[in-house]
């Protein structure tokens, strides 16, 4: 319940308010992994980098298996300055199977 009201509070633009209800869902089950994502993701449209880079970092923790987590990994650490551990994170999602256009234009910028 809590995760899902802080979907809806994302798409409704109230991105601070969606962190609360992502941090709630979080507690009740720690290794939810879709909380950490979404959390990381709200963080990131605030420009919150490190504490977005923190909720990427436990999610694949967690779920060592999804390669879009380390795109997503490696899109903050581009903008943390941290290019070469970015271009680590697309190759490591690409060398999972990820055969995304974007990942490649990502690796190239």
């Amino acid at each position: 319940v809590y995760y899902k009201k802080g979907c809806v509070l994302v798409n409704l633009d109230h991105l601070r308010e969606a962190l609360h209800f992502f941090d709630k869902a979080i507690e009740l089950d720690p290794k939810y992994t879709p909380g950490y994502l979404n959390k990381g993701s709200t963080l990131t449209r605030l420009h919150k980098w490190k504490k977005a880079l923190e909720c990427y970092e436990h999610a694949i923790s967690l779920r060592r298996c999804d390669p879009q987590t380390h795109v997503f990994k490696g899109m903050t650490l581009r903008n943390l300055g941290e290019h070469k551990k970015a271009l680590e994170c697309y190759n490591k999602a690409i060398s999972m199977g990820l055969k995304d256009g974007r990942t490649c234009l990502l690796k190239a910028i």
